[in-house]
């Protein structure tokens, strides 16, 4: 089982989930599975959430190499 209290860890996984996304959503908007705007909104929301872990983890853990 993977240490979820790792913020390395943590966010690996929010920025894999995020291209995930980014390569999914399209073609599912492409195949009238998601409407356009509802995947932009999800993805602006996922971005905010990396770019916004990305802060607290630099504050929490300045040593962390964060690229």
């Amino acid at each position: 089982m993977v240490d979820v209290s790792n913020i390395e860890g943590k966010l690996r996984c929010l920025r894999r989930e995020l291209k995930l996304r980014e390569k999914t959503y399209p073609r599912w908007v492409a195949e009238g599975r998601m409407a356009a705007a509802q995947a932009g909104y999800e993805l602006d929301t996922m971005r905010q959430v990396v770019e916004d872990y990305s802060k607290l983890a630099e504050e929490k853990e300045p040593t962390l190499k964060l690229c």
